[in-house]
């Protein structure tokens, strides 16, 4: 567990030395992304030291510590991050801890608490021995009204929610932070995030559960498009950016785009069921929903990694085999 370990040369006798466990902060673990993250690190080797207030991670593993840490503790969050540093002998953080999940999310004033907090436990990971952090953004950075597929450092900025609004802010203090201590920091950009142990109100568990109940799932807006990535193809991005030496934002999408309508149809399709799928091309009204939020992946592909994302189709499909498993 984060020591050199020694395996035999079946030929040789030797011993090998194998190097030791790249130890790294988690916070969020326990959330919808950060448990696939968690697990994603674990497969990569990592020693993980996961920051919780509450909850302790669902996977259990040599390399998986929880360290009980309240983020939202600002008096307390300096000191106790620079021992955690000390004792752990971390020097990567994945910050994923944020105030979602709920209905008001884009709105509440908690996102202000979550602010402060994030820009504390930035500056004390760099003034300890912090090298490099990489931390989640949203799609909803980005000049929607424009409704273009967004691109890096070309599509401007307009975040038109509280959440939004302290997600940019955050990237800039990070950015910051990191240059003026020499330091490497990721900023990744998340898009329409759905896969296993999703919540049961979000779009793709409300398809199966009608369907499963034999009842009409309809859609609103079907006409709209969007960027659906999987949940796992997400923590592997995190991952990919915390491992490359990319200081920068990027999206994290799919780079393939589907109308909510194409979501109900495939669902449909998967659990045989399709009559039972309504039609709905609306867009809604001007104003109320962009008709297009969606990822240009090129600059993931080519600064960080250059892995294909998982169809929608196959998305989907483990999705759906999840909840049928996990009624």
């Amino acid at each position: 567990m984060g020591c050199s370990i020694c395996d035999s040369n079946s030929r040789t006798g030797n011993f090998i030395e194998m190097a030791p466990a790249k130890k790294v902060l988690l916070t969020g673990p326990t959330g919808f992304i950060g448990r696939f993250v968690l697990e994603e690190l674990i497969d990569r080797g990592c020693e993980v030291h996961c920051l919780n207030f509450n909850d302790s991670p669902h996977l259990k593993h040599e390399r998986v510590f929880t360290h009980q840490f309240n983020l939202l503790d600002i008096e307390a969050l300096g000191a106790k991050l620079e021992s955690l540093l000390e004792q752990t002998g971390a020097k990567q953080c994945i910050h994923l801890a944020w105030y979602t999940g709920h209905s008001d999310y884009l709105t509440s004033e908690v996102n202000q608490s979550w602010l402060e907090a994030s820009k504390r436990f930035t500056n004390g990971f760099y003034k300890g021995s912090g090298e490099r952090l990489v931390a989640a953004g949203t799609c909803i950075e980005y000049d929607l009204s424009l409704e273009q597929v967004c691109v890096e450092g070309s599509t401007p900025l307009k975040p038109d929610t509280l959440y939004a609004q302290c997600k940019v802010e955050l990237q800039q203090h990070l950015e910051s932070v990191a240059t003026a201590n020499g330091k490497s920091w990721g900023w990744g950009r998340i898009f329409f995030v759905y896969g296993p142990q999703d919540r049961p109100q979000r779009l793709i568990p409300y398809i199966i559960r009608q369907l499963q109940k034999d009842e009409m799932a309809e859609p609103h807006f079907g006409g709209l498009k969007r960027d659906f990535v999987l949940v796992t193809d997400v923590a592997r991005y995190f991952c990919d950016l915390l491992e490359s030496e990319f200081s920068g934002c990027v999206n994290f999408g799919s780079g393939e785009i589907s109308s909510v309508q194409q979501v109900f149809d495939t669902v449909g399709e998967i659990l045989g069921k399709p009559n039972l799928i309504g039609n709905n091309s609306n867009i809604g009204t001007s104003g109320t929903e962009q008709r297009l939020i969606a990822a240009d992946m090129s600059a993931f592909r080519a600064r960080v990694n250059n892995r294909k994302s998982t169809s929608l189709i196959d998305g989907i499909r483990q999705t759906t085999e999840w909840f049928l498993g996990n009624k």
